[in-house]
């Protein structure tokens, strides 16, 4: 399902479910309507047990090794202040910092990044114009632990 707005179009599916049983039980009896809502239930089932982006044990695991680490660097950022970090980062900590955002190399005070976070996107983009950034001065280091870095924007010294 992956789509973030899955509500605007989710009822349809399930009006359209509602109309296609409906017919075939008017067309061919009950029973048939029966045997198909438990055939299309058990193949959902399997379907979300097998192949389903949003199984259990695709997310509930960590997707970086040392959160202790994450955790300290976030230590280190005020929190009223804007910052940028990894997505599955982002997700942890946006209720309690309103002005977080994610796979930004400017534009806000603070970056929390681990350079070895194993995503090809981060990887190839994001994590080259941290560098660049920082290379330019354009963000200073404030922390580090591990391979998790908290950087400050130079304008906020």
């Amino acid at each position: 399902m992956g789509d973030h707005y899955a509500a605007l179009w989710i009822p349809w599916l399930l009006v359209g479910t509602v109309m296609g049983v409906a017919s075939l039980g008017r067309a061919r009896g009950e029973r048939a309507a029966v045997r198909a809502t438990a055939l299309a239930g058990t193949l959902c089932a399997i379907f979300l047990v097998a192949f389903d982006p949003a199984h259990p044990l695709h997310y509930l695991h960590a997707y970086y090794a040392d959160l202790g680490d994450a955790r300290r660097a976030f230590g280190c950022v005020p929190k009223g202040a804007s910052l940028s970090t990894h997505d599955e980062w982002f997700s942890a900590i946006a209720a309690q910092r309103p002005r977080a955002t994610i796979d930004r190399a400017r534009g806000v005070e603070y970056l929390v990044y681990a350079a070895d976070y194993p995503n090809e996107t981060y990887q190839a983009r994001v994590r080259p114009a941290v560098e660049a950034e920082v290379a330019r001065g354009e963000y200073k280091l404030v922390c580090r632990y591990g391979n998790v870095a908290a950087y400050r924007t130079a304008d906020a010294e």
